[in-house]
């Protein structure tokens, strides 16, 4: 059976990423690659986190 492949858009500034970054305490290529990695569960937490972010 063939693997189903996912498309991820994220539209990400500058302030967004650097403010998430603060908050959980880690880099920028650390975010980075949490967003485009295997872990659901850790994407999704930086989504959330992102939208607490923008929110403000």
């Amino acid at each position: 059976m063939a693997d189903k492949k996912h498309q991820i858009s994220v539209n990400l500034s500058k302030k967004s990423l650097d403010r998430v970054c603060n908050k959980l305490d880690m880099n920028r290529a650390l975010v980075l690659r949490t967003i485009f990695g295997d872990s659901v569960e850790a994407r999704q937490l930086i989504f959330d986190m992102l939208n607490k972010v923008d929110a403000h």
